[in-house]
């Protein structure tokens, strides 16, 4: 995903726009999909530090709450007429998602990369044989 310009500041969809953006990306638009999850980062990082403050890897725990909200999308039910916002909606699922991701990590169950795997310049993992 390119970078955005540091000098342009991203709007949240009004309701109703992103209530297009919802139909649109449950019906298989990537750019209403990619739309919907550029313009609820912020409000994810917002809502990650505000619940996760003193956690070292806090982009780890974005990165979660950005997956869920993948799903997210695809559970938003338009027929509801009271229809809250997407990250109202979610929040629940996003959070749930994180402290699934924590307790795993204080398990053990989520392991770093081996040690047999390695970086090359292009970012891509090669195993060492």
């Amino acid at each position: 995903m390119p970078r955005r310009p540091s000098h342009r500041r991203l709007s949240r969809p009004e309701p109703t726009e992103e209530r297009a953006l919802l139909a649109a990306a449950q019906a298989g638009s990537t750019p209403a999909r990619q739309a919907l999850l550029v313009a609820s980062l912020p409000g994810v990082r917002a809502l990650v530090l505000a619940q996760y403050r003193r956690e070292p890897d806090r982009d780890d725990l974005v990165q979660e709450a950005m997956i869920e909200l993948h799903a997210a999308i695809d559970r938003y039910d338009l027929a509801h007429p009271a229809g809250a916002r997407l990250l109202t909606f979610a929040r629940p699922a996003l959070l749930g998602r994180i402290e699934r991701y924590r307790r795993r990590l204080r398990a053990g169950l989520h392991e770093p990369p081996s040690e047999e795997a390695i970086v090359d310049d292009e970012h891509t993992v090669e195993a060492i044989d």
